[in-house]
C-alpha cells in the first residue's frame, strides 16, 4: 500500500458540450498486448527510438552495423521489408504518422530521402510548417510540395504589433499565432478567424493546436521557484469556438509537468508530479544533492469528464498519446529494487506502461515482458502494436 498519496480537494472539472466519439466509451474492452518480439536484441547494434503511425516504420540508432542496420547512424527501417534508408545525424525527434518524415535535432527535416533545414513551427504530423517572413508576416508552407500561403492578407493585424506562431494544423490550413494581448486563430480553408484574449494575469499560460486544426488546449499554471503549482486546462473546439471541457487544479498539491493534445483535439493528458528535496523522506543528502520523485499521475481531460491515474514514484521520462486521446504510454524511472531508487537522474528507465482512459475494464497495462525492461514505447494508431526500446537497448515489440 502506498501512503504518500494527498487528498483531492480543490480540483474542479466542468464538462460544458460533447461531441460523438470524445466521450469515454461504455463498455470499451480494454486492448492487452501479450504477445512480444524481439526485433533486435539488446547490443545488436539498432536500438529502437520512434514509430510511424500506421506501424509501417520505425527509426533505429546504431553505433555500428548489425543484423538489422548496415552501419552507424539514424536509419528509417520498413517494419515489413526490413529495407533501411538513411537519415541524416543527431538525435531523432519525431515521425510523422505514415513514415515519411523524420525530424532530427531541432529544424533538421527528412522528406523522403530529402534533408533540408527547416525554420519556424513544424505541425505535429510533421507536414506544414507556419512562420513569420521576411516581410513580418505569417506565412504556411506545404513541407512536401513547398507551397506557401500568406495568412494575414485578409486578416491584417493592428498597425504596430509583431507576431509569434504558436501552432500550425497538419493540413496547413488552421495557423495559430498572437500579438500584443490578442491569440488569433485563422482557417484559411473557409476564411474564419478567432480572436481570444491572450494570456491570463498572474498565471503562465501555454498553447497547443492539435494537429487536425479542431481542437485547441489552453493551460495554465503559476510557476514559482519551487516548481509549477496548480495546472488547469481549458478544452476548446476550434470551429465552433465552444469550449468543451475545463479542468482547475486548486490544490497546490502537485507540480505541473506537461500537457499533451491528441491529434483530433478531443481530449488532453496533463502529467504531475510530487517531489521532495534534498534529505527529505528518504531523499539522498549530499554529496548527491538529489531530488526524488514520490508520487505522479496522469489527467485524462476530455469531454466525457476526467480520468485521474495514479502513476507512483519515480521521475517521468516520456509519455505519447494516440490520434484519438485513448491510449498514453510513458516511461519512468525505474524503482523496482534497491539498484533503482526514485532519485531524479539516478533510476533506470521503464518499463513501459500503458494508460486506456476509455476502457471500462483493466485501465493499466504494464509491459515488463523481453530481455531487458522495455522503454520508451510507440503505440500505433489502432492501438494494437507498441514498439519499445529497452534498459539495454534493442528493439522490442509487443502486439495484441
Amino acid at each position: 500500500m502506498r501512503t504518500f498519496r494527498t487528498k483531492r480537494f480543490g480540483r474542479m472539472i466542468i464538462v460544458l458540450a460533447a461531441t460523438t466519439g470524445t466521450l469515454l466509451a461504455a463498455g470499451c474492452q480494454p486492448i492487452n498486448h501479450p504477445n512480444v518480439t524481439t526485433r533486435a536484441t539488446p547490443g545488436a547494434n539498432a536500438n529502437f527510438k520512434m514509430m510511424s503511425g500506421d506501424a509501417q516504420y520505425v527509426v533505429l540508432s546504431a553505433t555500428a552495423a548489425g543484423p538489422v542496420v548496415p552501419g552507424a547512424g539514424n536509419w528509417r527501417v520498413n517494419r515489413t521489408s526490413g529495407a533501411v534508408d538513411a537519415l541524416p545525424a543527431g538525435v531523432p525527434k519525431a515521425i510523422s504518422r505514415d513514415g515519411s518524415r523524420v525530424l532530427v535535432g531541432t529544424n533538421t527535416l527528412w522528406v523522403n530521402g530529402t534533408t533540408s533545414t527547416s525554420t519556424g513551427l513544424l505541425s505535429p504530423d510533421l507536414s506544414a510548417r507556419a512562420f513569420v517572413g521576411g516581410d513580418g508576416t505569417v506565412q504556411t508552407q506545404d513541407v512536401v510540395t513547398g507551397v506557401i500561403r500568406p495568412v494575414e492578407t485578409d486578416h491584417p493585424r493592428p498597425t504596430g504589433t509583431t507576431a509569434e506562431v504558436l501552432g500550425v494544423s497538419d493540413d496547413g490550413d488552421t495557423v495559430m499565432y498572437h500579438f500584443a494581448s490578442t491569440l488569433r486563430i485563422v482557417d484559411l480553408a473557409d476564411g474564419s478567424v478567432h480572436d481570444r484574449p491572450y494570456g491570463i494575469a498572474g498565471r503562465t499560460v501555454e498553447y497547443r493546436l492539435s494537429g487536425s486544426g479542431n481542437g485547441l488546449a489552453i493551460t495554465d499554471y503559476v510557476a514559482t521557484d519551487q516548481g509549477n503549482f496548480n495546472a488547469g486546462v481549458t478544452l476548446v473546439h476550434v470551429p465552433s469556438d465552444t469550449t468543451l471541457a475545463t479542468y482547475t487544479d486548486d490544490s497546490a498539491s502537485w507540480f505541473y509537468g506537461t500537457t499533451v493534445l491528441a491529434s483530433d483535439g478531443g481530449a488532453a493528458w496533463l502529467t504531475h508530479e510530487r517531489s521532495v528535496g534534498d534529505g527529505e523522506q528518504g531523499c539522498p543528502s549530499a554529496p548527491f544533492a538529489a531530488s526524488c520523485v514520490i508520487a505522479s499521475e496522469l489527467v485524462h481531460v476530455g469531454t466525457g469528464g476526467p480520468r485521474v491515474f495514479d502513476t507512483y514514484a519515480g521521475d517521468l521520462l516520456a509519455i505519447t498519446v494516440t490520434p484519438n486521446g485513448r491510449f498514453a504510454t510513458y516511461t519512468k524511472e525505474g524503482i523496482d529494487s534497491l539498484l533503482d531508487p526514485p532519485w531524479v537522474g539516478f533510476g533506470k528507465p521503464g518499463p513501459v506502461h500503458i494508460i486506456d482512459a476509455w476502457s471500462s475494464g483493466t485501465s493499466r497495462e504494464d509491459l515488463t515482458a523481453g530481455p531487458s525492461k522495455s522503454a520508451y514505447g510507440y503505440m500505433s494508431d489502432n492501438g494494437a502494436l507498441v514498439a519499445t526500446t529497452s534498459r539495454d537497448g534493442g528493439w522490442l515489440e509487443f502486439s495484441h
